[in-house]
């Protein structure tokens, strides 16, 4: 997996994210033209909403809310104000055969600043590598003092194979 800029957390900016942020995770954008992989534009947020719904030290909007924005053009301070929320986490997402290219950028409602943006390419088979590294920068970014049970929660798998997650991840798009 390689990240353009994973060490770099925008920590030089202030942000007006509380001590309990609230983070909108919206469907990422499938930029790949093929709807084959369409999957993975809704398949990989719905995994971070989850990962992050654990946290005590995080609210997070439902799926069924933050999905009503599928397919829409979107400003994404406008939805993180209707939603309530502090922080909204948007993305876009190229997959191909065996590889996969996705830009994320986490989004102060409040000033419409960047808290964090980063870009990650590798083959699909390592998309739990790069949700994992999504959603450490998204913590650091939010500045969630997380403890190792928590990093463990955050992190928790329910297989590893990739292949059949993926196949998961499609079924649960049909």
């Amino acid at each position: 997996v390689k990240s353009a800029d994973s060490e770099a957390v925008n920590a030089v900016m202030p942000r007006s994210v509380g001590l309990s942020p609230i983070l909108a995770v919206l469907p990422f954008t499938s930029t790949s033209g093929n709807a084959q992989f369409d999957y993975l534009a809704e398949g990989i947020p719905e995994s971070i909403i989850n990962s992050f719904s654990g946290l005590s030290q995080l609210r997070v909007i439902s799926r069924s809310t933050s999905f009503r924005y599928k397919n829409r053009e979107f400003d994404p301070q406008t939805i993180g104000q209707k939603l309530g929320a502090d922080a909204v986490l948007v993305g876009k997402i190229s997959a191909y055969d065996r590889d996969m290219s996705i830009s994320v950028e986490l989004v102060d409602v409040g000033t419409g600043w960047q808290l964090w943006g980063d870009s990650f390419t590798g083959e699909r088979e390592n998309i739990f590598e790069i949700q994992d590294q999504i959603t450490k920068q998204v913590s650091r970014a939010l500045k969630l003092p997380l403890t190792h049970e928590d990093e463990k929660r955050v992190a928790k798998r329910y297989t590893e194979n990739a292949v059949a997650y993926q196949a998961y991840l499609e079924g649960r798009y049909h």
